[in-house]
């Protein structure tokens, strides 16, 4: 196993394992406040972690990681975890029958989208357009689940939840936004890292507390598996870096002189 492969599996595993504690310490009916605190230590520790294991890449001058049938792997899986969210939210109809629909066509359009990287190798302009659509997705269903629970006096019934999305949202943005600007491994390992610490917990959550995760307004299974199509992305994220793509202007259009 290549050396660039054991320092990203150890940043995933890292916060895998936070992310568990994180579960069973929300178990143990921690307060909210309580909650939000032990969660922000642990997002700390994997920033400190994030940088040392930057650190060490640029030290032994690592290259980045290409695309391998890992990495197709998982824009697989994500992509077919997308497409079977949006069946569940049209199916479940957790938000009006006009929202509903949005919401299963943004995250199925996600799920092809996601696939199509594969047709391109995960590379080039197009691909980078295709990495855009999950953001778009899930800003649109970060903004329906707040104003879903907008009425609720209690925020903290659901703004751990509203927390969890809105990192996932910050970490898939971070996988991909090397495409379009300077690459920033630490931001992007940071928020994947976090990410993916987050969506195991509310993965776990969801098993050891089901009722008290499934009767927020807006969270259903669907909403449980789009996460995990996105944990799979911050995965890809944190492993295969994303290369630049260079939107250039066409100049073979020009006006060419006209003669006299």
């Amino acid at each position: 196993m290549k050396t660039n492969h054991k320092l990203s599996a150890l940043q995933i595993l890292l916060a895998v394992l936070f992310g568990l504690v994180l579960a069973f310490h929300r178990q143990r009916a921690a307060s909210g406040g309580e909650m939000f605190l032990v969660a922000l230590a642990a997002a700390l520790i994997l920033a400190a972690t994030s940088a040392a294991t930057e650190k060490t890449r640029k030290k032994l001058q690592l290259k980045a990681a290409c695309p391998d049938k890992l990495a197709f792997s998982l824009l697989a899986a994500a992509g077919f975890l997308f497409l079977l969210s949006a069946v569940l939210f049209l199916l479940q109809q957790e938000f009006s029958s006009s929202m509903s629909l949005i919401v299963a066509a943004l995250f199925g359009f996600s799920g092809v989208a996601t696939l199509l990287r594969l047709t391109q190798r995960d590379s080039g302009k197009l691909a980078a357009v295709f990495s855009l659509i999950p953001i778009f997705a899930l800003s649109f269903y970060l903004l329906i689940f707040y104003r879903t629970n907008g009425d609720n006096p209690y925020l903290s019934t659901f703004g751990y939840e509203m927390a969890v999305l809105l990192v996932t949202l910050l970490g898939v943005y971070g996988a991909v936004a090397g495409r379009f600007e300077k690459p920033r491994p630490l931001f992007r390992v940071i928020l994947c890292s976090v990410g993916i610490c987050l969506l195991m917990q509310e993965g776990c959550a969801s098993l050891l507390m089901p009722v008290t995760v499934f009767n927020i307004p807006g969270f259903s299974l669907g909403t449980l598996v789009m996460m995990m199509a996105s944990g799979l992305v911050l995965c890809h994220g944190v492993g295969y870096p994303p290369v630049r793509e260079v939107f250039e202007a066409d100049d073979s259009d020009e006006d060419e002189p006209q003669d006299a």
